[in-house]
């Protein structure tokens, strides 16, 4: 389980090469679908900003309204392994849940990154500055099940990992436009 110092540096590496990934294509390649089934940038970019409102959320406010039990507890103790195996290197895709999928929120690739840059911003504020020991709250991540607070973090910057990757597998696509 990485501690505070690495959830906090992964959190800032990710969140500087998030907008790195996209800031300098035009319209035409953003909205562009390596195939029929397969997202866009600007759907993928959504999707990481729709997670990480969420998310942030969860752990700068509701994560730490209550102490989870002992069993809570336990049931969360192997999470980072459960987040590394989904979304690591190797990690198989998987359909997001109905709620985090890309339906056009946001009007601009401009829009989604100042809300991805504040949220990420709120949340590295929250975590550097809180007294409190995320490692004891426990929330339950969809896919993941009970994890505590460090991990739902630790979660966001892999989340944000998996996505550059699918980003530049679009970027190497034969149907993204030059």
């Amino acid at each position: 389980m990485p501690d505070k110092a690495a959830v906090l540096d992964l959190l800032a590496r990710s969140g500087s090469a998030f907008p790195d990934a996209f800031r300098s294509i035009g319209p035409k390649q953003f909205f562009a679908k390596p195939a029929a089934d397969q997202w866009s940038i600007a759907e993928t970019v959504e999707h990481v900003t729709i997670v990480e409102v969420g998310s942030g959320k969860l752990i700068r406010t509701k994560l730490t309204e209550t102490e989870p039990d002992a069993g809570l507890l336990a049931e969360a103790k192997d999470g980072s392994a459960r987040i590394e195996a989904r979304l690591g290197v190797e990690g198989r895709p998987f359909q997001a849940p109905e709620r985090v999928l890309p339906k056009g929120r946001w009007s601009s690739a401009e829009e989604m990154l100042a809300v991805f840059e504040e949220n990420r911003a709120a949340t590295i504020e929250f975590i550097e500055s809180t007294p409190l020991d995320l490692t004891r709250y426990v929330a339950p991540h969809p896919r993941f099940g009970p994890i505590h607070g460090l991990d739902w973090a630790y979660f966001l910057a892999l989340h944000t990992d998996r996505h550059l990757r699918q980003i530049e597998r679009i970027k190497q696509s034969p149907a993204y436009p030059a």
